[in-house]
């Protein structure tokens, strides 16, 4: 409804409770539910409309504001292809009761700082704090997307973008909302404790190495010294889990959290983890950063492989056996070959001449066909397990608190071994703080247990087993 005390050329329009309801039931990063709350009219003479869309919790715009209706709005239509901007310093207001000053082009392209905590936008606004920002945003420093002053002539013109700023230059004054039960690390953990927890160690990075590519000596040397059908299916095994280990050595030095450098990240972890199981580092980081930034928003690349969970027994039971009969392997592997360019990918090859070189020389050239055993028939069941584990039994895929979205598996030693190498387990610790290398992850884990951050969330699973159980129904 319109509130008709608003001076006829800014009014401020109130949305009822199911309203407000429905469209935070329904936020999400994309269309969602745009609820009106501004209307004037502009210099132009044309009759203009606001919309704030609510964001998932944990975003930017997911609160739905009071206005002054005294306000007086003088901004217009400057390009309806693309919406109206604002070219004036805006004000956002997040969840956490924070606010953030933006600037806008006509591309779109925001200037975007934060502020502390205030008890009034006014106060803000006359803040130090302010000031800085004010200057960064000058200088286009720290150019971003988001913030769109979202206008309307009769019709929505922001498409899948809206959210609302604030023209600060009147000088609102009114409390911000406090934050509620947004998860905010540093309730949690000091300064100071984060920066211990991210130091790198090169000694631990080079013993992750060691320990992958010996096991994976260790069981091809358990096959060739004992060869018999027990040894055989255990080396397949551990093989397989290794080659997930190398994976995984792949993703953290993507994250640049094994090594203390960014260039033995990225050299090491291409070379000796990337390269054996034909993965560019580079893309893989392109591709598991996004996963990261969209986690818990149906942007996430990784969505479609859990979106289905929980599913029947006998719906797991399906993709199981299509894993353990090797359909799933023959599929990747004939994608794989698709895609396949000599020209930049010599190094996989190099590797497969290598190992099945050696096992030759050895007298024992049949085991080389063991790696691609496990890769073809058992990797893809340990790959389908740890991402159950981590996204496939969470509370809700919908919301960005990392508790609801993400999940922890506590492993035994043998699942360590098969199925959650070097650390992987602990994922929702890696969601939270994703710099913190994953030796020290497991510390990280026990510290917030002990401070109540999983009180309140179901988002631990006691091994692969539980997993299981968890995902079906």
């Amino acid at each position: 409804m319109v509130d008709e005390g608003a001076p006829s050329h800014a009014r401020a329009l109130t949305n009822g409770f199911e309203a407000i309801r429905a469209a935070f039931l329904d936020a999400s990063h994309d269309v969602g539910n745009p609820l009106p709350i501004m209307r004037w009219t502009d210099t132009a003479g044309n009759e203009q409309i606001a919309f704030m869309s609510p964001r998932p919790v944990g975003t930017y715009a997911n609160l739905v504001l009071e206005y002054d209706p005294r306000w007086t709005v003088t901004r217009s239509v400057v390009n309806r292809s693309r919406c109206g901007f604002t070219q004036a310093p805006s004000l956002a207001v997040f969840a956490t009761g924070k606010l953030g000053i933006c600037c806008l082009d006509l591309d779109s392209t925001a200037t975007f700082g934060s502020l502390s905590d205030f008890d009034h936008i006014g106060q803000a606004l006359q803040s130090d704090a302010a000031r800085r920002i004010f200057a960064e945003l000058a200088n286009g420093v720290a150019t971003s997307k988001g913030c769109q002053i979202c206008l309307a002539s009769g019709e929505q013109l922001c498409g899948p973008s809206w959210s609302i700023g604030f023209d600060i230059r009147r000088g609102l004054v009114f409390p911000l909302p406090r934050r509620d039960r947004m998860m905010k690390l540093s309730d949690y953990l000091s300064r100071a404790e984060l920066v211990r927890l991210n130091r790198r160690s090169d000694l631990r990075a080079w013993w992750a190495f060691a320990a992958n590519w010996g096991l994976i000596a260790l069981a091809f040397a358990l096959v060739i010294v004992w060869p018999n059908p027990l040894t055989l299916v255990v080396a397949v095994l551990v093989l397989a889990g290794r080659q997930l280990g190398l994976g995984i050595l792949v993703h953290d030095c993507a994250h640049h959290a094994l090594f203390r450098s960014t260039r033995m990240n990225e050299t090491v972890g291409q070379w000796l983890a990337g390269w054996p199981m034909n993965i560019s580092l580079a893309d893989y980081r392109t591709y598991h950063l996004s996963h990261h930034r969209h986690a818990g928003t149906p942007r996430d690349p990784d969505l479609g492989f859990v979106a289905a969970y929980p599913v029947s027994r006998a719906s797991l039971r399906r993709k199981l056996w299509r894993d353990l009969s090797g359909r799933t392997g023959l599929r990747d592997l004939r994608l794989m070959l698709a895609r396949f360019r000599l020209r930049r990918q010599w190094p996989w090859v190099a590797f497969h001449v290598l190992l099945a070189g050696m096992l030759a020389a050895l007298g024992a050239g049949w085991a080389y066909g063991l790696w691609w055993v496990a890769w073809l028939f058992v990797y893809p069941v340990i790959m389908r397990l740890r991402q159950i584990g981590e996204h496939g039994v969470v509370a809700d895929r919908g919301q960005t608190d990392p508790r609801l979205n993400t999940a922890t598996t506590l492993v035994s030693w043998w699942e360590r071994l098969l199925i959650a190498p070097n650390h992987v387990n602990w994922h929702l610790e890696h969601h939270v703080a994703g710099g913190v290398p994953p030796y020290r992850l497991k510390r990280m884990h026990q510290v917030l247990r002990e401070r109540g951050f999983y009180e309140g969330h179901d988002a631990i699973s006691h091994g692969y087993r539980d997993v299981i159980r968890r995902a079906t129904v």
